[in-house]
């Protein structure tokens, strides 16, 4: 399976940006972020997900859907680095 030319990163965290940007730096495609695209055009996204995870995949979907290019859900809460996220409160097998 083949990269897309293009992936947005589902954040306006500065500090996730650095991060994925050094992490995924040797991949083949253009990353669009708020830092190198037109901010107005990443939608603000509310977040009415039960986990991190719903949460992100909603900002993900939106941005995705959005700008008309994969995106890359980012879930690692701000300031909870090393700590555990809370539990969904709906039961998953």
């Amino acid at each position: 399976m083949a990269f897309p030319d293009r992936v947005a990163i589902a954040s306006r965290n500065e500090h996730k940006l650095r991060e994925l940007g050094r992490i995924c730096a040797d991949w083949p495609v253009t990353w669009i972020t708020v830092e190198n695209h037109d901010p107005s055009t990443f939608p603000e996204v509310e977040e009415t997900g039960d986990t991190y995870l719903e949460n992100a995949m909603l900002k993900a979907r939106a941005i995705s859907e959005a700008l008309g290019v994969p995106a890359l859900a980012v879930r690692a809460p701000r300031g909870t680095r090393g700590r555990t996220p809370p539990t969904s409160r709906t039961s998953r097998p």
